[in-house]
């Protein structure tokens, strides 16, 4: 009796552990056989950009796609730390347009969530973009003249450095690269590969008075005989003063008329080749080449133009809205 209860429990045994085995192994292939949703693709991660405080901002964008069929949704994210991870959520659409309204640094990305109903595993997956940088500055006091409009601009010439006193009757000088907050040095379109020609440097004048005087564009002219447009006014100084093998270059400038809806309250520069991150400046104008070969082309105004191995200078405007 006790032989048979003892093969009785052996069986059992036996029969428990064959049990477990079985559902182990059917376990394993419904999971091998389970199809979970497919984790995005991001095709163009976010670019950082740099802007002046309260000016609107270009969207932060993020392309992907998934091979699924599944369902995109974004969810950015804003942090003070240079890091895809924590942060707070801030919007839920494929492009986010960042607050310019407080300066400082600012990172944002994006976590991309691929959601597929069909999915027999895991229904939903992920991918999060890169960090980029939305810096955000502010003008220097003697530059935040915003309420008022530029109605005057000068290019004055200098054997040396010029002292940093702005000329008489004018609000500012040009600062080297506006977007740079570390520089403050007056701008020199004459700089680069050598020592040769004067300074060449640029001032202002910002004033509530008489809207009317006030300055809708600037423009570069390119060589010595080509008429200044009708309408504009020349200011008769070769900005590559100095270089005899260099294209002669002059500042033009338009006033406002009735059919203006902007003009110009602030002049700064970049200096540096134009990358994509600066294509877009909002609020900011590019100044333009314009006569001879370049009229109607809209290419952006080398200050150095003809020198080769000179640095990048560009003007650029400013403008907010004018009323007549």
């Amino acid at each position: 009796m006790k032989k048979l209860l003892w093969l009785i429990a052996a069986l059992a045994r036996v029969a428990l552990i064959f049990s477990i085995v079985i559902c182990n192994e059917l376990i394993r292939k419904e999971k091998e056989s389970l199809v979970n949703a497919a984790a995005p693709v991001i095709d163009t991660q976010p670019e950082g950009a740099i802007y002046l405080q309260n000016d609107r901002a270009s969207p932060l964008i993020v392309t992907a796609r998934v091979s699924d069929g599944g369902t995109l949704s974004y969810q950015w994210f804003r942090s003070n730390q240079a890091d895809n991870a924590g942060g707070t959520s801030v919007g839920t659409e494929a492009a986010y347009i960042p607050s310019t309204e407080t300066a400082g640094t600012y990172y944002y990305y994006v976590v991309v969530t691929n959601t597929n109903n069909s999915a027999t595993g895991n229904k939903t997956a992920k991918m999060v973009s890169v960090y980029t940088e939305i810096a955000i500055t502010t003008l220097a006091a003697q530059e935040t003249e915003i309420l008022r409009y530029v109605t005057a601009v000068n290019v004055l010439t200098y054997p040396t450095e010029p002292a940093p006193a702005i000329p008489s009757g004018y609000t500012n000088w040009v600062k080297d690269d506006l977007y740079d907050p570390n520089q403050g040095n007056i701008l020199n379109g004459n700089a680069g590969d050598d020592e040769a020609g004067d300074w060449i440097c640029f001032t202002y004048k910002t004033e509530e008075a008489n809207k009317h005087d006030a300055i809708a564009e600037i423009a570069i002219l390119v060589d010595q005989d080509t008429p200044t447009p009708a309408g504009w006014n020349k200011i008769d100084i070769d900005l590559n003063k100095g270089h005899l093998n260099a294209s002669y270059l002059y500042l033009i400038y338009r006033k406002v008329g009735p059919s203006d809806t902007q003009a110009i309250d602030f002049i700064g520069s970049y200096s540096g080749r134009i990358e994509a991150s600066n294509e877009s400046r909002p609020g900011y104008s590019w100044v333009y080449y314009t006569g001879g070969a370049y009229t109607g082309l809209n290419e952006r105004a080398d200050l150095n133009k003809g020198r080769p191995t000179a640095n990048w200078i560009f003007l650029m405007a400013h403008k907010r809205p004018f009323v007549w």
